[in-house]
């Protein structure tokens, strides 16, 4: 990720735009920006990003990966309340898909991500009939 932020994008962008590695902004002043870091603010912001992703993951691997995982996150309890609330989580657009995705990103599994959707609808089904 660094050498793509600090030296491909900005001398590939440049080259393309200007035709030299470096942005001379008295003598390209086109109306095209440099693709520099420090001139350019998409560069700026995915690089804050990626750190912040590193910094998340880091502390992920700091602290463990939970090695207890409750059957259904979505019903907390096995009451008519936790039944209301997870039929209301079921009903929302793209909220279990949404959910699926990240479990199956964070989860060391051998299933694939459909047959992780089917895992929670199973889970619901049985964790909700009660």
């Amino acid at each position: 990720m660094h050498i793509y932020v600090f030296w491909y994008v900005p001398i590939h962008g440049n080259m393309t735009l200007f035709g030299e590695a470096r942005c001379n902004m008295e003598k390209n002043n086109e109306g095209y920006h440099c693709k520099n870091f420090w001139m350019n603010p998409h560069l700026r912001i995915l690089y804050v990003l990626f750190v912040i992703y590193l910094t998340f993951s880091s502390l992920q691997l700091r602290y463990g990966f939970p090695t207890i995982k409750i059957p259904s996150s979505v019903l907390k309890t096995h009451t008519d309340l936790g039944k209301i609330g997870a039929d209301i989580f079921y009903a929302v657009p793209f909220a279990v898909e949404l959910r699926c995705i990240i479990d199956f990103t964070m989860t060391k599994t051998s299933l694939d991500v459909f047959q992780f959707f089917q895992l929670y609808v199973y889970h619901y089904y049985i964790y909700g009939a009660g």
